[in-house]
């Protein structure tokens, strides 16, 4: 797990995960707790560090040996409350960068063996490619003591580390080991429809095990892909995890001669301005829409189960249901907002459903407009 530790006069001060690349969970309280994360550095150092928190395994190989859920299992104990002495004791951080240090990458390799890193044992000058892939080998066939998917390749200068983004860098490239690979069979497929009209084909499969993961569905990423596949139910395809965490398909490796029909949305149908009322083909994108704005407006636990309820609930239901979820509070404060926005969009679907406005909602609009509406 990716993790960014930042020291002030050599005090460990903040630890975030990578999170989306740009906004990441605060790990603090918990990387404290972890043996191997100093909280305090030999040196009064204001460091940025980048580092990556693994999983400690014993003569781990990693061409025959699974990754046991090493990622998750550094994810699980990371978000527990209280995680046991010997979960955090058995997880160990490398440090990858220092994107403010010293400007050559022997004089980082030097400076953060003094600190207590051990970066400098996993890090090797190359004269060729060949090295690289003598290295690569090695440590794909060799005894480590965390699980890999790959080795990195950097330039020994970069720039500065203001110049940095959360997109990939140009002077480092990754050259991942051959991904494991499972057979399974597709279920079924199914084509949802996001609030922005995109259609994206999931490929339910018959559950497998990979990586100590089991894996029931792959993402397609676009119609266009699956139009070019021609997946359906009773093919069989291969699998595997890219970077070890998401299930990605591999390639078709046999296709059944019945080719069961599908109704395929069309894509013209959908776009931004598409399914603004519940109509025929449209709960899909509308439900995708209210799972949106609900997250926009933190509405917790309010999420795409309950708007699939609600939009199928006779009106008075739906609505009490709402009701109950939402504090609903007559002030000028934002839970007021909150539920006339929601009102409004399911006044859309409801009316079209049902050929008139709800009572509940014409009662709760009214009594919400006129107990906000100062005095």
């Amino acid at each position: 797990m990716a993790v960014t530790l930042r020291y002030v006069d050599g005090v460990l001060v903040q630890v975030v995960s990578r999170g989306d690349g740009e906004h990441g969970q605060d790990w603090t309280a918990r990387a404290r707790a972890l043996p191997a994360v100093p909280n305090r550095l030999p040196e009064p150092e204001d460091a940025v560090l980048q580092g990556e928190l693994y999983w400690r395994l014993e003569r781990h190989v990693q061409s025959r040996s699974k990754t046991l859920e090493a990622r998750s299992r550094v994810a699980g104990v990371m978000a527990q409350q209280t995680p046991s002495g010997k979960d955090l004791a058995n997880i160990g951080l490398f440090v990858w960068d220092w994107p403010d240090g010293p400007a050559t990458i022997e004089e980082r390799l030097e400076t953060l063996t003094l600190l207590g890193f051990d970066t400098a044992d996993y890090t090797h000058a190359l004269d060729d490619r060949e090295a690289a892939g003598n290295w690569r080998e090695r440590w794909f066939n060799g005894l480590l003591s965390f699980a890999t998917d790959g080795v990195v390749l950097r330039q020994s200068s970069r720039p500065s580390g203001r110049r940095w983004s959360s997109g990939p860098p140009e002077w480092v490239v990754a050259w991942k080991y051959p991904p494991r690979q499972a057979l399974a069979q597709v279920h079924g497929i199914e084509f949802r429809v996001g609030r922005t009209g995109r259609i994206t084909p999931l490929v339910w499969l018959y559950p497998i095990r990979l990586e100590g993961r089991r894996i029931s569905r792959v993402s397609l990423g676009s119609l266009e892909q699956w139009q070019a596949l021609d997946l359906r139910a009773g093919d069989q395809v291969a699998v595997h995890l890219a970077g070890l965490t998401i299930p990605q398909l591999a390639e078709v490796v046999w296709q059944t001669e019945e080719r069961e029909p599908l109704s395929v949305p069309a894509a013209e149908a959908y776009h931004l301005l598409s399914c603004l009322r519940l109509v025929e083909g449209c709960q899909a994108q509308l439900v995708a829409r209210l799972t949106w704005l609900g997250e926009q407006l933190d509405m917790r636990g309010i999420g795409e189960g309950t708007w699939q309820a609600l939009l199928t609930s006779s009106p008075s239901f739906a609505l009490a249901r709402l009701r109950k979820r939402i504090p609903f509070q007559v002030t000028t404060g934002r839970p007021v907002v909150w539920f006339l926005l929601l009102a409004a969009l399911l006044h859309h679907s409801l009316h079209r459903r049902y050929g008139r406005r709800p009572a509940l909602i014409r009662s709760y609009w009214f009594e919400a407009s006129s107990r906000s509406r100062p005095r």
